[in-house]
């Protein structure tokens, strides 16, 4: 079983943060001052710190902030501030790595996730799983751990079809297979 990345509470991640479901903003609140060893330390946070946007992001464009002297990601945080427990993974459904807009993110296993990948870089056929090797398309799918030949094809459109048609009969996102945002 996959191990699960724990947040603080649901209630103190609450007295922590104000969040915006419609645009995926996450902003400091006012703290209370049983968060801070004393008075002046929680009198000084709360005066540079409270209504601000967090806006750390990694390499990836992922939002991430430091609470408690830890770092979290913000997708995390938000999804244990909405349901109250810890997801397995966040997928951030249309491929954005920022946009932690609530109707974007979904609790998912790692195989779940990789249905819902973005089209790499180097990738030159345009579609997932499907490449051509000596005049021919050959097309595989990845599904339930394992690698499945769907056949080699002469037309590009054969291929494309019979690429699309294992996605759907293997439940993959509609996303699946994107060209890569920024966020």
């Amino acid at each position: 079983m996959q191990e699960i990345n724990v947040t603080p509470s649901q209630e103190f991640i609450k007295e922590c943060f104000e969040y915006c479901k419609s645009t995926g903003d996450l902003t400091w609140s006012v703290r209370p001052e049983y968060h801070f060893s004393e008075k002046r330390y929680c009198d000084s946070w709360n005066k540079n710190f409270a209504g601000r946007l967090l806006k750390g992001r990694t390499e990836k464009g992922y939002c991430r902030t430091s609470l408690t002297g830890k770092y979290y990601f913000i997708h995390r945080l938000i999804f244990k501030m909405m349901t109250g427990r810890d997801p397995l993974m966040i997928d951030h459904i249309n491929g954005v790595p920022s946009d932690n807009r609530w109707e974007n993110l979904r609790d998912v296993t790692a195989a779940d996730n990789s249905k819902n990948i973005k089209l790499s870089k180097r990738n030159k056929s345009g579609l997932l799983g499907v490449v051509k090797r000596s005049g021919s398309w050959r097309v595989r799918i990845t599904a339930r751990n394992n690698r499945i030949n769907l056949g080699s094809y002469g037309d590009y459109f054969e291929a494309a079809c019979a690429r699309k048609s294992a996605e759907n009969k293997f439940g993959f996102h509609e996303n699946h297979g994107r060209i890569a945002q920024r966020g």
